[in-house]
């Protein structure tokens, strides 16, 4: 089969099929999700008599750094042969850049094979909240609307807490997304986002510094959910126990558990800063 696969970048016209492949294997992503993949990052497929059979995205962060998801493969054809030579198709498009991806924990061997080396977790809340407390920042800090002045300034926070250069992808993000910012004496120093995919909405990135009080964090995302009270909403939480617990207490349900794995090296974080939720799987 491998040479039979031919590897290239996405035509607009098969966003469609790239939809179809990931809804084949349960994933919720609408067609809009992979619009945005299209505009914001580069859309691999792999190609088998004329028919597209897979695909592969990364979305570059700065000229050191990418991020790696939406990996599938066509059932029709051995689907793991596939998703291994996108993969590998990938790593040629991203040399030398240190790459981030969240691995299924059945991928992760296969990941291993190709210089990954597992980092850390992701855990992925969804679920319905019916009743949020409301709940107001420690003493010196309020809540505040974003505003379009902002973007900038949401952009460095989230590259400082992820170790990602998100000043191209953050202001796609912004533009289908609402959300809350935590303001220190006219100093953003926190934020938390909110945006429709799949069946409901998605919270992420949520950003904090960590020189306040941990509880900050919680807060942001507790003011979304009581703005979005009964609706279907994900959440994807780094490792964070206490605030694992919280968002159980709250509702939401612990689905899934995936794999953060780094190829290339570790990206440099700013400890000053947290990253109490991701953006997406996929964009770490």
């Amino acid at each position: 089969m491998s040479e039979e696969l031919n590897f290239r970048r996405i035509r607009r016209n098969e966003l469609a099929r790239a939809h179809q492949l990931s809804a084949s294997l349960g994933w919720p992503h609408r067609i809009e999700e992979w619009r945005f993949a299209a505009e914001t990052g580069h859309v691999h497929v792999a190609e088998h008599s004329g028919r597209v059979v897979g695909t592969a995205v990364h979305w570059d962060c700065g000229a050191s750094a990418a991020t790696v998801g939406l990996v599938t493969g066509s059932t029709e054809l051995n689907k793991s042969k596939v998703e291994r030579r996108l993969m590998e198709h990938i790593a040629g498009a991203t040399l030398g850049k240190t790459v981030v991806l969240n691995a299924p924990e059945a991928k992760v061997r296969d990941y291993e094979q190709l210089g990954f080396r597992e980092i850390g977790h992701v855990e992925q809340y969804q679920g319905a909240v019916h009743h949020a407390p409301e709940c107001f920042p420690t003493k010196g800090l309020r809540f505040r609307p974003l505003c379009a002045s902002d973007a900038a300034r949401l952009a460095e926070l989230s590259s400082q807490a992820s170790g990602l250069d998100r000043r191209q992808l953050l202001p796609s993000v912004l533009k289908t997304a609402n959300g809350i910012a935590l303001d220190s004496d006219g100093v953003l120093i926190g934020f938390a986002l909110i945006r429709r995919f799949g069946r409901g909405f998605a919270i992420g990135p949520v950003i904090t510094s960590t020189s306040c009080d941990s509880t900050n964090g919680m807060m942001l995302i507790n003011y979304l959910l009581r703005r979005y009270t009964s609706k279907l909403v994900r959440i994807d939480i780094p490792g964070i126990q206490t605030l694992a617990d919280q968002v159980r207490g709250l509702g939401l349900e612990h689905v899934d558990t995936v794999i953060k794995m780094s190829r290339n090296g570790l990206l440099p974080s700013d400890p000053q800063v947290t990253q109490v939720a991701i953006i997406s799987h996929s964009l770490c």
